[in-house]
């Protein structure tokens, strides 16, 4: 983040009677284990879904109001805000930037900033509020008959960037044509060829379930495109059939995936929420999957049964640059100039 006198003066313009303002700099990545060591790391500057967002004040001065701006591209927004007895801001977004937390004379009393009482709810929370309709871009998933419902698990707008889109494509989406990402489940029967592919790769897992997974491409005023392949993964839910949960407390199960694409199998490693009862993977290739589980006997090795699934191997990574970003703390305050 830039940190200059032009910066705030603009932020403190949006909102009436600013006093100061702190900026904050959001950054959220997605990390995903390869399975070897490394990790496929891919910045997220924008969600189709806004989040709910919580940030302490510091120094809260109970006689002041405090507002938030966000600046995202060069473009200023004053965010709906409410704040706590105890100084928590708790605002909307989709768009991960910079942000000014605004101090005004005195507490706002036009609606826009409320006052609510202090919880215990997590600081980073998933919004119920309607989706952003920048460019109306959406992603929608679809399960046949006798599949496992699937969710995709990243966001709409990043997808856009995964999806090596033509020039016209470009065109038709950045003029705000309706943009679709369709995820479909189907079942299906391997051939030889494919079951061989899958065994070679299966190593001590359990075949559980076949599947084909297609992503399709929908612009308004264009043909559909099949999406074969990404510049880099996306992320899919899948939930567990009943038939494959496990329900013996001296069994470990684990859940992976086979993927066969390009004649080549892949065994892919995720995170299983029992929570949810979902499994998550990456993926950046579209062809024919199988669900697979490896079983240990806890009782044999000496090892205690999982309760749930904490392992690391997909971590969204929300990262506050308090450091950098948070001039207050740095002993900095830029002051509304007068003119």
């Amino acid at each position: 983040m830039e940190d200059s006198d032009a910066n705030t003066t603009n932020a403190l313009a949006q909102v009436e009677n600013a006093v100061s303002a702190e900026a904050v700099n959001l950054t959220l990545d997605q990390i995903v284990s390869k399975g070897d060591g490394t990790n496929w790391e891919n910045p997220v500057t924008q969600f189709d879904q806004p989040v709910k967002m919580k940030l302490q004040v510091a120094d809260y001065d109970t006689a002041a109001g405090y507002e938030v701006v966000r600046e995202h591209n060069g473009n200023l927004t004053k965010l709906t805000t409410s704040v706590s007895e105890n100084g928590t801001l708790t605002f909307e977004t989709n768009q991960f930037s910079t942000y000014f937390i605004v101090k005004t004379a005195k507490k706002a009393d036009n609606g826009n900033a409320k006052t609510e009482k202090s919880s215990n709810t997590s600081s980073t929370t998933a919004s119920s509020a309607a989706g952003s309709t920048d460019n109306a871009i959406t992603a929608q998933s679809v399960s046949g008959e006798g599949v496992p419902a699937i969710n995709i698990a990243s966001a709409a707008d990043h997808l856009l960037n995964l999806a090596k889109l033509s020039e016209d494509e470009n065109k038709a989406v950045k003029a705000g044509n309706k943009t679709q990402f369709v995820l479909s489940a189907s079942g299906m029967t391997p051939t030889k060829e494919e079951i061989a592919l899958i065994q070679s790769a299966l190593g001590n897992n359990v075949i559980g379930q076949y599947l084909n997974l297609n992503l399709t491409l929908k612009i308004s005023g264009r043909a559909d495109r099949q999406i074969t392949d990404l510049s880099a993964p996306m992320y899919i839910a899948i939930t567990i059939p009943q038939n494959l949960v496990n329900h013996d407390s001296s069994i470990e199960r684990t859940y992976r995936i086979v993927r066969i694409h390009d004649g080549v199998a892949t065994l892919i490693d995720g995170t299983y929420d029992a929570a949810t009862n979902q499994f998550t993977f990456a993926t950046d290739g579209f062809s024919t999957y199988a669900l697979v589980y490896e079983d240990v006997n806890t009782t044999l090795t000496g090892r205690s049964p999982k309760t749930g699934d904490n392992s690391m191997w997909m971590v969204w990574t929300l990262i506050l640059c308090a450091g950098c970003s948070i001039l207050f703390a740095a002993g900095k305050r830029y002051k509304k100039r007068e003119w």
